[in-house]
């Protein structure tokens, strides 16, 4: 795992293209811990490097423990998202999913 002082073997800025935009994530965000969980889940399903994911998955601790340390709480982010959507049949207005809309579809590349 990578920080400031010493970058880590999937340094972002080492592997940034030129003109590549980037968004970087600080362990001081009460966000941040579960943004890179929720990361490192898909990129286990896209079939992502198994290294590359464990990394992902120790820094999304690492950032725990540094909120932790400063006397900040993370964030509940999947609770929030989920408690943005309504469970329960669709409204007058609504129509009603079909199979191609309602199932996720990823990426092969």
């Amino acid at each position: 795992m990578g920080t400031k002082n010493n970058p880590g073997k999937f340094d972002c800025y080492a592997a940034a293209k030129p003109d590549e935009p980037m968004f970087v994530l600080l362990a001081r965000d009460p966000i941040a811990p579960q943004l890179v969980q929720i990361w490192a889940a898909v990129a286990r399903l896209l079939g992502k490097d198994p290294e590359k994911i464990k990394e992902a998955q120790q820094c999304a601790e690492a950032m725990r423990a540094y909120l932790g340390t400063h006397g900040k709480q993370e964030f509940p982010v999947l609770a929030a998202i989920e408690s943005t959507f309504t469970v329960g049949p669709a409204a007058a207005d609504e129509e009603e999913p079909t199979d191609e809309t309602s199932q996720l579809v990823l990426p092969t590349h």
